[in-house]
């Protein structure tokens, strides 16, 4: 399914990747490419972060730009969160602080 839906961003995917090196990923040739180029990105990122699983996952920054966010309202838009791989409890702690000033 992510490959279907990002696949949609071809001309995104094939003409912008060659030039982000932080990323590690060649430019796919056609969609059955992206799909292996996607794979071993996820395979790559889990193994870094010491996620034993071959299930993509997506990480995302909490920052205190505009307004601080709500714990609770978070654990509501981003409702799949996996705890055993998230930080919760110092998320939890961070936004505390952040709201006192």
């Amino acid at each position: 399914m992510i490959v279907e839906e990002t696949w949609c961003h071809q001309s995104q995917i094939v003409e912008w990747i060659p030039w982000v090196g932080r990323h590690s990923m060649t430019a796919p040739a056609d969609k059955s490419g992206w799909e292996k180029v996607l794979r071993e990105r996820f395979v790559r990122q889990n193994r870094e972060l010491k996620i034993k699983s071959q299930h993509a996952f997506e990480f995302f920054s909490v920052t205190a730009w505009g307004e601080v966010a709500d714990y609770d309202q978070l654990l509501r838009d981003f409702p799949p969160i996996t705890p055993r791989h998230s930080h919760l409890k110092r998320l939890k702690q961070r936004l505390a602080r952040w709201k006192q000033g």
